[in-house]
């Protein structure tokens, strides 16, 4: 359950906890620690677990990096005996920190057992982090931090395990942030060895699959399930049913055959990306340079977005020219509309509520719905994508922001290629984390890649890196709106896009039309280069700088 974050919490707060916890040199109040540990561990539950169905970009939770624990290297506890020797067995617990030390890390559990206790620190030392659980087994206890000292984060839990719990911050410090609860034990056949690619179950997708061997393919034991024609993709789609008997990449290689001109692929399903952080100053705008802007600054534009619900009845959207259409399949339960309420009040919310203008407030919006509650989770399936896309060209929108991830897919590269020709499509890299596969659509080439950095400049912990990424955007710590509440501050690659959606769309606020080439050549010029000189794996070519649009 996510915590509401009332006014009054807000003013105790610290003012920029950064990228994990407080900042060097920054002590919190008591009061304001208690209101961030809370808010920590009431969150350690993903906000937006989105994965490969097309859910708002993926919302994973973020790791708080103790900023301090290296200045006091004195004296830290052993860390936990030994991991988990036969299967079933229990990590070891780390051992407590002496004066100023850390406490020891937790040993991880083999296969069933759970990770070791953190160990606790003394004054002025951290906690040790919690073991990681074996498969089925509970991730360790964070180990409370010493006066001073941060808790200790707790461990992950494993295939079917809990993640463990954050120890809690001594006196000055910040409490641990809970482990992250283990995958279900049980793997579809249709998931991938990494774990991280979902579709869905018994479907094979075909675009451009010849119609006259559909007849054939019945014949041979396969349903038609559902059929689509996206006219402004010039894009016609069957969804076929897996015989039974055998699985679905040996259907995929018969259908192939069958209609050898055929994209055939599964239906993968996408996830949002972003997570429920502590609050920050409300630093964003100001950081891109963009100003404070009008009340009708990006009058005349049609921006897109494809995500979950959105609240137009949220105080931040009521009266702002808003059209929406759902995507989401007949019988399915609709996802919650929190990360795509968020993503419009980004981009179009009304300059008439405090603190929750958005960057283009006199745009027109075309919101898309495609998620849906899978098993608890959000997703969004490849179809549901492409569908999407296809009303959105139909709108005549300028730009379209993608604020979702999930693997490569034939169908949602077709799709891709086709909206490219029409409009400018950007998205968020992902929150597969710095070693992370890259993740799609945003690491396709017509698409615009932005990854997320923080109020200081640094990388999100858990960004997608690699030679797709062409820009950073603020993405760690920002408030936007929320259902049923004044709103809260978020993180991930999802909350960055906005912003450079927004650039991309004032380049075209005076009726030019603008290709992705020169795009490209304006943002790579206008950015602020940040890691190595030119264009890296990190931050692409550096923080989007536009021109304010509307002062």
């Amino acid at each position: 359950m996510t915590r509401i974050v009332e006014a009054d919490d807000l003013a105790r707060l610290p003012a920029d906890p950064g990228e994990g916890g407080a900042g060097v040199g920054e002590r919190v109040l008591a009061t304001s620690r208690s209101v961030a540990r809370r808010i920590a561990l009431l969150s350690s539950v993903s906000l937006f677990a989105l994965a490969t169905v097309i859910v708002p970009f993926e919302f994973d939770a973020d790791t708080f990096t103790p900023s301090l624990s290296a200045a006091y290297a004195n004296g830290g506890g052993d860390d936990g005996g030994d991991d988990g020797g036969d299967d079933g067995g229990d990590g070891g617990e780390g051992g407590d920190g002496d004066d100023g030390g850390d406490g020891g890390e937790g040993g991880d559990g083999d296969d069933g057992g759970d990770g070791g206790e953190g160990g606790d620190g003394d004054d002025g030392g951290d906690g040790g982090e919690g073991g990681e659980g074996g498969e089925g087994g509970d991730g360790g206890e964070g180990g409370e931090g010493g006066e001073g000292g941060d808790g200790g984060e707790g461990g992950e839990g494993s295939a079917g395990g809990e993640g463990g719990e954050g120890g809690e911050g001594g006196e000055g410090g910040d409490g641990g942030e809970g482990g992250e609860k283990g995958d279900d034990s049980s793997r579809s056949a249709d998931e991938s060895d990494d774990g991280d690619v979902e579709a869905e179950p018994g479907e094979v997708v075909a675009a451009g699959f010849d119609p006259s061997s559909l007849d054939r393919a019945v014949a041979e034991g396969f349903e038609i399930k559902e059929t689509l024609s996206l006219a402004n993709l010039g894009i016609e789609i069957a969804v076929f049913g897996v015989p039974a008997g055998i699985d679905a990449p040996s259907a995929m290689a018969r259908l192939a055959t069958l209609s050898p001109g055929a994209a055939v692929d599964l239906n993968h399903l996408y996830t949002p990306q972003a997570t429920l952080r502590p609050p920050g100053r409300n630093y964003a705008p100001d950081l891109i340079g963009w100003g404070a802007g009008s009340k009708s600054c990006g009058a005349g534009l049609r921006i897109g977005i494809i995500d979950t619900a959105v609240d137009l009845g949220h105080r931040a959207l009521r009266g702002q020219r808003i059209e929406s259409r759902s995507f989401v399949r007949d019988r399915a339960d609709v996802a919650p509309g929190d990360h795509g309420t968020a993503i419009a009040a980004l981009l179009v919310g009304s300059h008439e509520v405090e603190q929750l203008g958005g960057l283009l407030p006199g745009a027109e919006l075309f919101a898309a719905n495609i998620f849906e509650i899978r098993k608890g989770r959000m997703r969004a399936s490849a179809i549901s994508v492409a569908a999407a896309l296809d009303w959105l060209i139909g709108q005549g929108v300028g730009v379209v922001n993608l604020s979702l991830s999930g693997p490569p897919n034939r169908l949602l590269a077709a799709a891709m290629a086709q909206a490219a020709r029409k409009t400018v499509l950007i998205a968020a890299a992902g929150n597969a984390g710095p070693d992370g596969k890259a993740r799609y659509p945003a690491a396709y080439r017509e698409v615009v890649a932005v990854t997320a950095v923080d109020s200081q400049l640094r990388p999100y912990a858990r960004a997608n890196r690699g030679s797709y990424i062409d820009l950073a955007a603020p993405g760690v710590g920002i408030w936007t709106a929320a259902p049923d509440m004044a709103g809260r501050y978020e993180s991930g690659t999802s909350f960055a896009v906005p912003f450079v959606t927004a650039a991309i769309a004032t380049l075209m606020m005076d009726g030019v039309t603008v290709n992705l080439a020169d795009i490209r050549k304006v943002l790579a010029t206008t950015a602020l280069d940040l890691g190595k000189p030119g264009k890296d794996e990190v931050f692409g070519w550096g923080l989007v700088r536009p021109q304010p649009p509307c002062e």
